[in-house]
């Protein structure tokens, strides 16, 4: 389902991040590092909840859309006024308006990371403590304990 196509099109993307750290190329490395980092988090995010992300897309691109925008504006004035830079010769030469488009990925991921970690947790927040309700070993019970309950709430989100 979309759980494991979403996984494994992630993971593929963290495997390509990995092997653009090791080519020859300086070019590839800082996309590469971005990639092979932020990457294996959302897939296991979307191991656990990516039928939950799909079916929420809308409230996760509204968590994510607004805030990447904004930090790829205030970058892009950074780096336009010398704040920071970055060496070019570590950047595909790829730009999205003045901003490489290794900066871009890197907020892009960043925020996705939050954003459906965030919508995650409440997700399994709210399932943990719809089992304490049901009295299903819930976070103050001797069996399991509140460890046992959160795996297991998001195991079944």
């Amino acid at each position: 389902g979309v759980r494991r196509l979403g996984t494994v099109s992630i993971l593929l993307g963290a495997a390509a991040g990995g092997a653009m750290v090791v080519s020859s190329s300086e070019r590839f490395f800082y996309m590469g590092l971005i990639l092979a980092w932020g990457l294996p988090i959302l897939a296991v995010q979307w191991f656990f909840g990516g039928h939950v992300s799909w079916r929420e897309r809308k409230l996760l691109g509204m968590a994510i859309v607004p805030p990447t925008l904004y930090l790829w504006v205030v970058d892009a004035i950074a780096i336009h006024l010398g704040i920071w830079a970055i060496n070019p010769r570590y950047l595909l030469g790829v730009y999205l308006g003045p901003l490489p488009i290794e900066e871009a990925s890197f907020f892009l991921i960043t925020t996705c990371m939050v954003a459906q970690g965030a919508l995650l947790f409440v997700r399994v927040a709210e399932r943990v403590d719809h089992l304490s309700l049901e009295g299903k070993r819930g976070p103050g019970s001797r069996e399991g304990g509140l460890f046992y309950t959160v795996v297991r709430a998001a195991w079944r989100l």
